[in-house]
């Protein structure tokens, strides 16, 4: 039995935490899926888990109980783990769908308006 499972009573076997939930690190033996813990916002947590992780940069999670993080939009970013929500954006970039940072528009090129989702949203810089 591995220290995320639980038993179940009359269960032939022990179960691990469903996808979402985690183990309850305040207990040494778990007797049911209701000793299992929801994993906040910000986090996901696989099946078994016994920690809930923090969301990657280029990715959220804006409801708790979930098994894997979203990923930021074409348009958006996020620079930080454990987040709730991607950024839009901003003037003079571009961010590509899953960033973790915008990018600038390459010299030469401009971008006046956000949420630029290509290098292709950038244009070329008019004479002088």
């Amino acid at each position: 039995m591995r220290v995320t499972d639980y038993c179940a009573e009359g269960a032939a076997a022990a179960l691990p935490c469903p996808a979402g939930k985690r183990k309850d690190a305040s207990l040494t033996m778990m007797d049911s899926e209701s000793d299992c813990i929801v994993c906040p916002e910000g986090t996901f947590c696989p099946v078994g888990s016994a920690v809930a992780a923090p969301c990657a940069p280029g990715t959220y999670n804006a409801q708790p109980q979930q098994e894997t993080c979203a990923k930021c939009a074409a348009g958006t970013f996020q620079s930080q783990s454990g987040s709730t929500a991607c950024v839009v954006c901003p003037a003079g970039s571009y961010c590509e769908a899953a960033a973790g940072a915008a990018l600038l528009c390459p010299a030469g090129s401009y971008r006046s308006s956000t949420g630029a989702s290509a290098l292709s949203d950038c244009g070329v810089c008019p004479a002088g």
